[in-house]
């Protein structure tokens, strides 16, 4: 190997330590881009998240503290006298398109008694966002074209909804870890619950299928 194939490996690799590690996580050197290694279809293996909102009558914000562990999604709800605490089997599924188009599935068993299976999956598109106190494609922001509901018990609700401009609700989250088979999403702001706004934080890790 001649001195100056040497000096050009060298400086690939010096631009890719300064610039291809965005998240905190993020390996040091990938020879993927960020695109490549985000798109596809994602499995929810580990969680966990909790908001905390108001309910009317009740004084006082309520707790919403999440746990998932792959299989089962386990929910504690705290706060003046409104005390709950259930647990569900739910799969949780994300598929970031290498055209940009998003989709995401979540499905839990026996949400409703009887064997119920609800089924939520969201429709939209997804871009890298960034900058300010974050760098450049660390994020990743989710606009919503379409909401889809179903329900397997006859007398629950199924619903659809769809969404345009700035009527689209948009979700953002940090890409703490962005691996080719491993992804980790963190974000903590704010949600509409029941038309008031909510803090939100969480965490979701997930494995390419």
């Amino acid at each position: 190997m001649n001195g100056r194939r040497i000096i050009s490996i060298t400086i690939i690799a010096i631009s890719c330590f300064a610039g291809c590690k965005k998240g905190e996580n993020d390996p040091w050197i990938s020879f993927l881009s960020r695109k490549k290694r985000l798109t596809g279809d994602w499995t929810v293996v580990d969680g966990y998240g909790e908001k905390q909102y108001l309910v009317n009558g009740i004084e006082g914000f309520v707790t919403e503290e999440w746990d998932y562990d792959g299989a089962t999604l386990t929910t504690e709800v705290i706060g003046s006298g409104v005390d709950t605490a259930t647990a569900f089997e739910t799969a949780i599924y994300f598929t970031f398109g290498g055209d940009h188009q998003f989709s995401y599935e979540y499905r839990q068993e026996n949400n409703n008694g009887g064997g119920n299976v609800e089924k939520i999956t969201l429709e939209g598109i997804w871009k890298f966002t960034g900058g300010g106190d974050n760098k450049p494609k660390s994020q990743v922001l989710v606009e919503i074209h379409e909401e889809i509901i179903t329900n397997t018990c006859d007398s629950c609700l199924n619903s659809v909804a769809s969404y345009t401009g700035t009527d689209a609700p948009t979700m953002v989250w940090d890409l703490d870890k962005l691996k080719n088979k491993e992804l980790t999403l963190k974000w903590n702001g704010t949600a509409d619950i029941n038309g008031d706004a909510a803090s939100d934080k969480g965490r979701y890790e997930l494995i390419k299928n």
